[in-house]
């Protein structure tokens, strides 16, 4: 015998959810349907069909907002309405959080509510920008252009990310490599030449002495190093998760070589081409740029946004 988990609509079309011992996955379906139930869904209650709510396990990506918006635009394009749109969709979702707030999006516009006020309910899954332009869609009158438009937008986006990561993926190889060999001469190379050192009993270049008692310092505290290392490591990133740390991390990332460049000219093709969106689809600019600037993922360039968005709103043009 083995317990099953079972979504299923009764007589009265209402959904319900439960579960049901039963000796096989039939002998489950067939309990539920003597019960006049219409099986939905039914899953063996395992470790591995539970819910868990770990943020990095069930984040959603771009690529699973890009099939999203996608899949509705084409329904809305065939002249569904976004109520069956949403109910035909939703159980086609793999990401289980994305499935959860399309339900709830599925509920909350049969009650009337509108599809961007209900997205507010999860800024960790919609984004600021999607909401956007779906108001925008349900105000113009053009929600299937928004989620197309939407969609191509993650497209990119994804796009974009995969050609930093790529980009970067080869100067961060170099160093660890660099720093990782470093460390073995260091550590059990450089050692091999001090005996060597001492029997000519001459006096060493500075830089020689300079590497030659580094090497002895490493070995004889590597593991005050190595818990040294660890503290730094755990203050920046106390430091970085700070506002003001943010904005210097970012400041300095962009003064590196290589990766300053490439982080620039994302934040600037993230930019334009998500305002460009925005204004498209007949968000107000001040709107738009709110919403841009904190997709930019760079606190520094951010920052210098604020002015921005006021000498707009003021009614100047920006400088």
């Amino acid at each position: 015998m083995a317990n099953y988990v079972y979504e299923a609509i009764d007589s009265k079309g209402k959904k319900i959810k439960g579960k049901v011992v039963a000796e096989d996955e039939q002998d489950a379906v067939r309990q539920l349907k003597d019960k006049n139930l219409y099986v939905v869904e039914i899953n063996q209650d395992n470790l591995l069909n539970k819910e868990i709510d770990v943020k990095f396990l069930n984040k959603v990506k771009a690529k699973d907002l890009a099939v999203f918006c996608k899949q509705v635009a084409t329904l809305l394009q065939s002249g569904l309405n976004i109520l069956t749109c949403l109910n035909v969709i939703k159980n086609q979702i793999p990401n289980k959080k994305l499935k959860k707030a399309v339900e709830t999006l599925s509920e909350d516009v049969e009650r009337g509510t509108a599809v961007s006020t209900s997205m507010k309910k999860f800024p960790d899954v919609f984004p600021e920008i999607l909401v956007n332009m779906v108001e925008a869609g349900e105000v113009g009158g053009s929600l299937d252009s928004s989620f197309d438009k939407m969609a191509i937008q993650f497209e990119k986006e994804m796009k974009l990310k995969q050609k930093i990561t790529n980009a970067l993926m080869y100067p961060a190889i170099v160093i660890l490599v660099a720093l990782a060999v470093l460390n073995l001469l260091l550590v059990f190379v450089v050692p091999t030449f001090v005996g060597m050192f001492n029997d000519l009993g001459v006096e060493l270049p500075a830089m020689t002495r300079f590497i030659l008692n580094t090497s002895t310092f490493m070995q004889n505290n590597w593991l005050i190093l190595l818990v040294l290392l660890v503290f730094i490591i755990i203050l920046l990133n106390y430091y970085i998760k700070t506002p003001s740390g943010d904005i210097a991390f970012s400041k300095l990332k962009l003064k590196m070589p290589i990766i300053g460049q490439i982080s620039l000219f994302s934040s600037i093709a993230r930019f334009t081409r998500t305002l460009s969106t925005l204004i498209g689809a007949g968000v107000p600019l001040v709107t738009a740029i709110e919403t841009t600037k904190k997709l930019l993922n760079n606190a520094y360039i951010e920052s210098k946004f604020e002015g921005v968005v006021e000498q707009v709103r003021g009614g100047r043009r920006p400088k």
